[in-house]
């Protein structure tokens, strides 16, 4: 099993200027705010999901099934501007081509812990609750 990043606190992602791109969210979900915020729900409900194929893919040795899960999280984190996490996924999935398992396996920690604090980031966000109710 790799080894398991901690969680971001809770007062440092409401204190954290760090945020996610909210108007650039609504307007790849064609500028409808109630689209945009069914598209985080959706990444909030799937992106965990993935992250335990992709763990489970590089435990395994499984470098092309690894690549297929880090592709699917490059397009996922893309879309709601998780700009880190789709820069290190895609880099994941690069790694997964050439079958370099032991860097995978490396870069994994720090993508889990980029989708933990978006995961986190949507639930906590003012902007995120506002486009519910637009």
């Amino acid at each position: 099993m790799l080894p398991s990043s901690p969680k971001p606190a809770a007062e440092s992602l409401a204190s954290s200027e760090r945020q996610l791109d909210v108007p650039t969210i609504v307007k790849r979900c064609g500028n409808n705010a109630k689209f945009a915020s069914q598209v985080l729900e959706k990444f909030q409900s799937l992106a965990t999901g993935e992250l335990t194929k992709l763990e489970k893919a590089l435990a395994a040795g499984d470098s092309a099934t690894a690549a297929r899960s880090a592709h699917s999280l490059k397009s996922m984190t893309a879309y709601v501007a998780a700009d880190k996490a789709s820069s290190l996924a895609h880099r994941i999935e690069e790694l997964g081509r050439t079958s370099q398992l032991a860097e995978m396996a490396t870069m994994f920690c720090s993508l889990r812990q980029e989708i933990d604090w978006a995961i986190s980031w949507i639930g906590q966000s003012e902007q995120v609750r506002a486009l519910k109710s637009a």
